[in-house]
């Protein structure tokens, strides 16, 4: 009871006047006041607790374990490169595995002196595996050379090539990045030497130029088998390659399965197979057929893990530049030492702590008090005389006129009798007036307080995320138009695209080339070559 009574008699508006209706209304403004004062702490205690704002963290000098620790934690972390362009190699380790037989006996100078060795003062028929082989081994040991020398000048290429972007790339962006250009790299590794030793075969071709073997002479006998009974016969058909028989290991012609001699050793190396060479004991049987002293020479491994099988052609071996497979290695740690990042920053999305909403509550607390001391009693008694003179109010232009110079008239009273630091032991007329001087200066000090906030609020610019899902390409140039490319940013969905989508480039040849001069009916205006002339 004591405490209703004490709520019903509170009167925070007291002021020298006794009679029942000043003290009603004075207790009826001091309730408004209360309500709303309370409501309106109320809601920004609430906000402040609830509103977050994103703040952006920099970081100087970041190590790799704090970068992990935050892209770990889904933090959206922007660094700046000290170095814009970083080479390939200081971060990426891409090695080849050749075919075995490039490290193999098979292509050493030792076992090319043996083969030469062995046929220096012997003759051989032209099918014979020992009349070409020196030829045509020494031929895989150089295109095995050659295509170890390719690949490294590739390579060396690759690994000088650089990465260019003055942001930090994330660990997955960079290793989208790299991999799309390493396998573009491993796709095109083996064409270039390919390219070349076609280069070599129709310039061979096309010049007509014959091997030391003179192969292309012998070729009029063939192989055929009557009966029981090996035969070698005269043929007047061109022969291009001659294939050997298993049967024919003891033979006077040593013959090997799926080895190949013909006019050229390039062409018959590229159609025969390895098929024998993984085979010790046929190695054996070979070396014992040899006008030499015995030595020893080791098989290939059929075991060994190869994407080839024994049966495939030199050919595609060559084609592929004898690699097996890639050892590729990307090092993310490398790459963020090279980047050398002097500062990050990222954004999260953080709640007010108490103490900033403690003082936020007492910062509100001076002005809202005053302004609802000024504001609720004139409202408290504009709504008390409205009700009393409803039954009488005349809304004529002149009505209106006086009812608003009244209010006036009542405000500028009211401002001037304001005394917010009004006591109750000092009420001489002096005291008095220090007391509203003290309430205009601080009401003047308020007031200009509250306009530079206000201005300085309006004034200052706050960095706003705005995120546009899916947006078209106008967007995208309209907002390149709005804004700096630096504070647009849009992520792709993509990692990697072909320069086919995106670049147009078309060559402009000489005009010989669409003249008539190379046209059919200008090349059938040309006399023959065995024209006879006058």
């Amino acid at each position: 009871m004591r405490l209703f009574q004490f709520i019903s008699e509170i009167n925070l508006f007291e002021t020298n006047a006794t009679d029942t209706i000043s003290i009603r209304i004075q207790r009826l403004t001091t309730w408004f006041f209360i309500s709303i004062f309370t409501a309106c702490l109320l809601i920004v205690t609430i906000y402040a607790s609830l509103h977050t704002d994103m703040v952006r963290i920099e970081i100087k000098n970041p190590t790799i374990d704090l970068y992990d620790k935050l892209a770990a934690n889904n933090y959206s972390i922007e660094c700046d490169c000290s170095e814009t362009s970083v080479p390939h190699k200081e971060f990426i380790s891409l090695q080849p595995i050749y075919h075995q037989v490039c490290s193999s006996d098979f292509v050493t100078q030792r076992w090319i002196d043996y083969l030469f060795e062995s046929t220096e003062h012997s003759f051989y028929f032209h099918a014979d595996f020992r009349s070409t082989a020196m030829q045509q081994f020494q031929l895989l040991a150089i295109l095995c050379q050659s295509s170890i020398q390719e690949t490294g000048d590739g390579l060396d290429l690759f690994f000088h090539t650089e990465i260019i972007s003055d942001k930090l790339m994330s660990q997955d962006f960079l290793a989208a990045e790299t991999e799309a250009r390493i396998k573009t790299f491993k796709r095109n590794a083996p064409d270039a030497f390919d390219y070349k030793l076609m280069f070599i075969r129709e310039m061979i071709a096309g010049n007509v130029l014959l091997s030391s073997t003179a192969t292309i002479f012998q070729f009029n006998f063939q192989y055929n088998v009557y009966g029981n009974r090996p035969m070698w016969e005269s043929s007047n058909d061109d022969v291009t390659f001659s294939q050997s028989d298993n049967d024919n290991a003891s033979a006077y012609f040593y013959i090997i399965d799926e080895w190949y001699i013909g006019c050229r050793p390039i062409d018959s190396l590229l159609s025969s197979t390895l098929k024998t060479f993984y085979n010790q004991a046929m190695i054996n049987s070979l070396l014992r057929v040899f006008n030499n002293t015995s030595s020893n020479f080791t098989c290939l491994d059929a075991n060994k893990e190869s994407i080839f099988g024994l049966n495939t052609t030199l050919s595609t071996i060559i084609k592929s530049g004898f690699i097996e497979k890639w050892i590729e290695n990307i090092n993310y740690t490398l790459y963020f030492n090279q980047c050398a990042p002097k500062l990050c920053f990222y954004t999260i999305n953080k709640r007010l702590n108490i103490y900033y909403i403690i003082t936020a509550i007492i910062s509100v607390y001076g002005g809202l008090s005053t302004v609802l001391s000024l504001i609720i009693p004139a409202i408290v008694r504009s709504i008390i005389q409205h009700n009393v003179e409803t039954s009488r109010r005349d809304y004529s232009f002149s009505r209106l006129k006086q009812i608003i110079i009244t209010w006036l008239r009542q405000l500028i009273s009211a401002l001037i009798k304001m005394n917010l630091f009004r006591s109750s032991t000092r009420l001489e007329p002096s005291d008095i007036y220090q007391q509203r001087w003290s309430t205009r200066l601080y009401v003047t000090f308020l007031s200009l307080f509250l306009t530079i906030i206000t201005i300085y609020t309006a004034a200052t610019k706050e960095t706003v995320h705005i995120e546009l899902i899916e947006p078209s390409f106008d967007e995208v140039l309209y907002l390149q138009q709005q804004t700096s490319l630096s504070s647009l940013q849009c992520p792709c969905s993509q990692l990697s695209s072909s320069f086919k989508y995106s670049i147009e480039l078309i060559p402009t040849y000489h005009e010989i080339c669409d003249s008539d001069f190379v046209s059919d009916e200008w090349i059938h205006l040309m006399p023959p070559f065995d024209m006879a002339y006058p």
